[in-house]
């Protein structure tokens, strides 16, 4: 099997290239904007809870926003595409290793660097792409120890795994496969008992980020079911993991993510990917059974991690209910790919079907193009989005690519010089955290007074949205609010105002005859 890198770090450099001329260069609407924030002032704790924490995403960059290169938020959204870049090199590392196929192994990684979910993390503020950083690194780890049976790997795996999970409490779902992994290779005294408390700790030393914020909430008052509770599920989404797997809404929703992910031809290949590679099998000496034995042994045991790994994160994500239920098949994507890779190498023996096969591994790149004005021309809708005024929500939230992408910034300028200094604005997400960073952390509309709350609560000067301070507001004709339509508004504000629109945003006018507090 190959250990030549020069592939993966020309895979990792492309993906760079990719990721560098499609980053969006700006502060970024709702949860990328929430980050940017965050980001800026090094809050490594969320209002939101533990588990929206991710304290080493946040710690690695602010590090990384030191370099000067334009804007706090533009270098956010440019971390994130060098996370993304250094795990499509790992990935293309993983297979090579794995299959001795480099072909293979610059499918999974094309595959990969363009599937929509990943290649939109990938040039906006997210967490993800340094989530799926650690996953390749882990699988890379893995698939060295079950090869060699040296426990350094196994050991930095689970170092991995930790450092991840003080990035997102995804990590936590790899426990089953690394635990079976491990059982077996007990059972076949390739690992000894002594060696688990070692095991243990590199993995502890790896979360001990994230154990300590849990032991901080403990030693504040919380119970340790209650901090650990608050870790893994967060404090408003409880309700949410195991909500039931519905056949007609969360099934569809789930084919859907795959299909957006992956529109390539590439999948009608997946069959092959299990195939027995008889080339592969041809490297192991038949004459010394034992050694055979025990390389069938080590591919048995890297399948049935990589399987388990996809199993456990598909059944999360497809019970758990909510707007982004795509987001969270991050793994099954990335094993996904993989298997492509696995499978076009074991399809493509021909020049013109490896062509074939690079075709079809770049098409997304062209579907998602093509795909959002026809799909706005024939009206389809998109579940799970929210339309903002002034953005195409179809090219948003369908093409991948952010680059030229300055509408929350535009936005963000044009509200603070409508409301004007000591005007009172209302923003809920995903307004309040574009806000947030124009105003704080740039210095734009500073005099603006912001409503309070959210994920990233506005610096002073700032007022809650009661009945009274927002007539006193509305009298003097300096209210305002981001959005009024249904289900966006208040109906308690909807009662007693008229809006009329000033700029982007919209003027609070009291009707005539309305109780005013």
């Amino acid at each position: 099997m190959t250990r030549e890198p020069g592939g993966a770090w020309l895979a990792a450099m492309a993906a760079l290239a990719l990721y560098f001329l499609t980053c969006a260069p700006d502060v970024l609407w709702g949860d990328s904007g929430t980050f940017q924030v965050r980001v800026a002032r090094g809050e490594l704790n969320s209002p939101a809870g533990l588990a929206l924490a991710h304290p080493l995403y946040i710690a690695l960059a602010r590090g990384f926003a030191l370099l000067p290169l334009g804007t706090i938020a533009y270098r956010v959204n440019l971390f994130s595409a060098v996370c993304a870049a250094a795990a499509v090199g790992l990935t293309f590392r993983f297979v090579a290793r794995g299959t001795g196929d480099r072909f293979a192994a610059a499918i999974a990684a094309v595959a990969l660097a363009v599937s929509h979910t990943f290649w939109t993390h990938a040039v906006t503020a997210e967490v993800y792409t340094l989530y799926v950083l650690l996953l390749a690194g882990e699988l890379c780890c893995i698939e060295r120890y079950v090869r060699t049976g040296r426990r350094r790997g196994l050991y930095l795996a689970l170092l991995l795994n930790g450092l991840s999970l003080s990035n997102h409490v995804l990590a936590a779902l790899h426990a089953p496969a690394y635990l079976v992994l491990m059982f077996r290779r007990l059972l076949r005294g390739g690992l000894r008992w002594r060696h688990v408390p070692s095991a243990a700790l590199f993995w502890l030393s790896g979360a001990g980020l994230y154990v300590g914020m849990i032991a901080g909430q403990v030693a504040a008052g919380d119970s340790v079911a209650a901090a650990v509770r608050e870790a893994f599920v967060g404090k408003s989404y409880q309700k949410n993991v195991g909500g039931g797997f519905s056949p007609a809404s969360d099934a569809a929703r789930t084919l859907m993510s795959f299909a957006l992910n992956f529109p390539t031809p590439l999948a009608l290949l997946l069959p092959l990917a299990w195939r027995r590679r008889s080339s592969t099998d041809s490297r192991a000496d038949p004459i010394n059974e034992e050694t055979l034995a025990a390389a069938q042994a080590s591919r048995r045991d890297l399948a049935l991690f990589v399987a388990l790994l996809f199993a456990v994160h598909f059944l999360f994500a497809a019970t758990y209910t909510v707007p982004d239920k795509h987001v969270f098949f991050q793994a099954c994507y990335v094993l996904l790919a993989i298997w492509l890779g696995g499978a076009a190498g074991a399809w493509a023996r021909t020049p013109m079907r490896r062509r074939l096969c690079v075709a079809a591994a770049l098409l997304p790149a062209l579907v998602y193009e093509i795909a959002p004005p026809l799909l706005e021309r024939w009206n389809v809708p998109l579940g799970g989005t929210r339309d903002i005024p002034g953005r195409s929500t179809y090219a948003y939230f369908l093409r991948p690519r952010k680059n030229g992408d300055d509408g929350a910034r535009r936005f963000a300028e044009e509200a603070f010089a409508t409301v004007g200094p000591d005007g009172y604005l209302m923003a809920g997400s995903p307004y309040q955290p574009v806000l947030a960073y124009v105003r704080d952390v740039e210095g734009i509309g500073r005099d603006t007074v912001m409503q309070t709350g959210g994920e990233v609560p506005p610096a002073p000067p700032t007022a809650r949205a009661t009945p009274r301070v927002v007539a006193e507001f509305a009298r003097a004709g300096r209210a305002y609010v981001c959005d009024v339509r249904p289900g966006r508004i208040s109906p308690e504000w909807a009662e007693r105002y008229d809006f009329q629109a000033a700029g982007p945003v919209f003027r609070l006018t009291p009707k005539s005859g309305a109780e005013m507090d």
